[in-house]
């Protein structure tokens, strides 16, 4: 399990490298950064919609409007 959790934290690691040399993503968020926090709004949003406070699709929905606001650009 930790091998392909490794492995797809280099396949995150080489998207958010894509997006900014492409001129999608803000060259200003390291993509350390960006690992680090999706895992842990995902954690958040799983534990809110195990509590109750959110459904699934509205943690989905948070989720997302999140990570994109995070790292796209407000001019891409």
């Amino acid at each position: 399990m930790l091998a392909q959790t490794a492995q797809t934290e280099d396949k995150l690691r080489r998207l958010v490298h894509r997006g900014q040399e492409s001129g999608h993503f803000r060259v200003e968020v390291d993509p350390e950064w960006v690992l680090a926090t999706l895992t842990w709004l995902m954690v958040a949003a799983a534990d809110s919609v195990r509590l109750g406070r959110l459904t699934t699709d509205a943690a989905r929905r948070h989720l997302a409007f999140t990570v994109m606001s995070t790292l796209t650009r407000p001019d891409a």
